[in-house]
C-alpha cells in the first residue's frame, strides 16, 4: 500500500544543496512533504528554500520551512517530526550523499507492514571515494559492533542519517528521547535505542553513499562526539535490559 511521506530535512550552511535534494526527491510517486529545518544559517540557505518553494510545481509535493532550534541535529529533527502530517517519517540529511531515489526502497518495508523502523547502512555497499573519512568510517564500526549487542541483531552502520519509522510510533520515540544519560547531538542513537526500547520491529536496508557535492561535514571534534556517544550507548544498554515499558 502505498503511504504519504514526511521527509525532514536538517540543514546548517547547506545553500549548494538544497534544488539538489529536490531534483532526487521530486519524481517519487508518492504524497510528499519536504520538511527543510533551517538551524540558522549564515550563507543563505534560508533564501535558497523559499526560492524552492517558489520554484516546485509538482502537485503531490508540498516544500516547507522551519526555523530549527539553533542547538543541534538532533534537535532540529525533533522540531521537524513534530510539524510533519504523513504516514511515515523519514530523515534526510541534507548533504545528499543519499540520493533522494533511494527513498522508495527505505520505506517499502514500513509500507509492507513488515516492519516497524527502518535504519539504513553506508557500509555495506561500495561508497565513493571521499564519501566517509577513516576516523568516522572506524567509529561507526565500533559502535555497530555494540549495537548489534544491545539491539540483538546485526547492525552495521548507527549513524548514517536515513532512518524511517511509521508516524503512529513517533510520541513513543519523542517520550524516551532523551532518557539516556547526555543529548544525542546527532539524534542517530537516540532514535534507534527509542525504537528498541518501545519494542519496534527494526530492519537495517543498505544503500549507496554518495560524495558530498557542496559544502562541509558537521562531523567535526571526534574525540567529543565519540565520548558523548558512548556514554549514550552504555546507557542505552543498562535501560533497555532494566526498564520494563
Amino acid at each position: 500500500m502505498k503511504k504519504s511521506i514526511s521527509i525532514v530535512v536538517p540543514c546548517k550552511n547547506e545553500k549548494g544543496n538544497i534544488f539538489f535534494v529536490y531534483k532526487t526527491i521530486k519524481n517519487i510517486d508518492r504524497k510528499i512533504e519536504i520538511l527543510f529545518g533551517d538551524d540558522h544559517s549564515n550563507d543563505g540557505t534560508k533564501k535558497e528554500i523559499f526560492k524552492l518553494i517558489k520554484h516546485n510545481k509538482k502537485k503531490n509535493i508540498k516544500i516547507k520551512y522551519y526555523l530549527a532550534p539553533g542547538l543541534n541535529k538532533a534537535e532540529n529533527v525533533k522540531k521537524g517530526f513534530n510539524l510533519a502530517k504523513n504516514d511515515i517519517f523519514l530523515i534526510h540529511d541534507a548533504d545528499n550523499t543519499v540520493r533522494g531515489n533511494a527513498i522508495l526502497t527505505i520505506v517499502k518495508p514500513i509500507e509492507q507492514n513488515k516492519y516497524d523502523f527502518v535504519n539504513c547502512s553506508r557500509l555495506v555497499k561500495k561508497r565513493h571515494k571521499k564519501a566517509m573519512n577513516k576516523p568516522n568510517f572506524l567509529g561507526n564500526i565500533f559502535f555497530a559492533i555494540l549495537f548489534s549487542f544491545i539491539l540483538k541483531q546485526k547492525i552495521t552502520d548507527t549513524l548514517c542519517g536515513s532512518k524511517a519509522f511509521s508516524k503512529i510510533y513517533w510520541n513513543k520515540i519523542k517520550n524516551d528521547w532523551n532518557s539516556f544519560g547526555v543529548n544525542d547531538i546527532w539524534g542517530d542513537f537516540n532514535l534507534l535505542l527509542s525504537a528498541k526500547l518501545n519494542n519496534l520491529k527494526i530492519v537495517e536496508i543498505p544503500i549507496d553513499y554518495y560524495d558530498r557535492k557542496s559544502g562541509k561535514t558537521k562531523m567535526n571534534n571526534l574525540i567529543y562526539n565519540f565520548v558523548r556517544m558512548l556514554i549514550v550507548t552504555i546507557c542505552g544498554f543498562f535501560i533497555i535490559n532494566f526498564k520494563k515499558k
